[in-house]
């Protein structure tokens, strides 16, 4: 049996089609959308130069009071589309509760203090967006580099669209839209950063809630029972604290904490105790069976697609690059 050459396999994508793809798929959620100008060679569609928000605004034309004009009708969407081929979308938060994360430093300091549940995530140029299921009040600036869009007079960009820098919102983390959490809920509360000469000092008044999340995150980790986590809490509150939080907020964090599942600390194994196997090649040199492999690329480049096309040659028992033929597999 003949192997073909090996080399790197190009998969050109239609970009246009994937946008309506995904438009489509938040209206199946329930969720309308609505078309913004695109961006053509680094400028907005709408003609203005400079213009003051490229790729974010509605397409005045096609929807004339902005946000208020989403919908999750199919075939308005794909009339959109069809008029306007080189248009952006906007996901309306009617429902949904979008937290913007605009740095490295927003996205840990959310992840860290609010430890939040898998949920549908997007790369954005400079961050990503989480999205959840419900409402809290929208917020531009509720932190360093750290926005909320919710309700009905709110929109974020949506994934497949092109920012005015080039990149492409992309697919980060493809899992069902979570609900919003409780502990999520206090986000909103106007707080800058602890001081560094205040660290080892008591817990002023606007990171109350923050202190106390990471720290019921971390003993929660740590397999601490929930009436155990709550006492504890409670003393770090009455003791640490400038301004105590009521009983019923430090249960609120407690039983919020407590009711996502510990995650295991993992197992460490040196390289030099895993034993020697002969591999069995899918695709070689690329995938072999019985083991984990890296897709890596830019966003929106196609990885999703890639793997999706993949699969389906797997199952189907079609050939593939290389040539070996195969039976239709799992």
């Amino acid at each position: 049996m003949r192997r073909a050459a090996t080399g790197p396999i190009r998969v050109r994508l239609d970009r246009g089609a994937t946008m309506l793809a995904m438009m489509e798929w938040f209206a199946g959620q329930g969720f309308p959308v609505l078309p913004i100008h695109g961006v053509v060679d680094g400028r907005c569609t709408c003609g203005d130069n400079p213009c003051s928000s490229p790729g974010k605004h509605p397409i005045s034309e096609l929807v004339v009071h902005g946000v208020k004009g989403a919908t999750t009708q199919i075939k308005t969407i794909r009339r959109w589309h069809r008029k306007q081929p080189d248009m952006n979308y906007a996901v309306a938060t009617e429902g949904l509760a979008v937290i913007d994360c605009d740095s490295k430093d927003a996205i840990r300091a959310f992840r860290r203090g609010f430890n939040p549940p898998p949920t549908f995530t997007v790369k954005t140029a400079r961050g990503f967006h989480f999205y959840y299921r419900g409402e809290m009040p929208a917020r531009n600036g509720v932190r360093a580099k750290l926005d909320i869009k919710s309700g009905a007079n709110a929109y974020v960009v949506g994934p497949g669209s092109r920012h005015a820098s080039g990149a492409i919102y992309a697919v980060w983390e493809d899992v069902p839209i979570a609900d919003l959490p409780e502990s999520i809920a206090d986000i909103t509360e106007r707080r800058d950063q602890l001081p560094q000469e205040a660290a080892d000092g008591p817990i002023p008044v606007g990171l109350r809630n923050d202190t106390l999340t990471r720290f019921a995150g971390y003993l929660h980790a740590k397999g601490v029972p929930h009436q155990a986590l709550l006492e504890t809490l409670k003393v770090l509150n009455r003791t640490m604290s400038e301004k105590p939080l009521p009983d019923r907020e430090v249960r609120q964090i407690a039983r919020s904490m407590s009711r996502y599942p510990a995650k295991p600390i993992p197992e460490m194994l040196s390289f030099a105790d895993i034993p020697d196997e002969k591999l069995e090649w899918l695709w070689f040199p690329f995938l072999s069976f019985r083991t984990l492999a890296l897709l890596d690329g830019n966003p929106g480049e196609g990885k999703s697609q890639f793997t999706t096309w993949l699969c389906a040659r797997v199952s189907r028992g079609d050939l593939l690059p290389n040539g070996d033929r195969m039976e239709p597999a799992n």
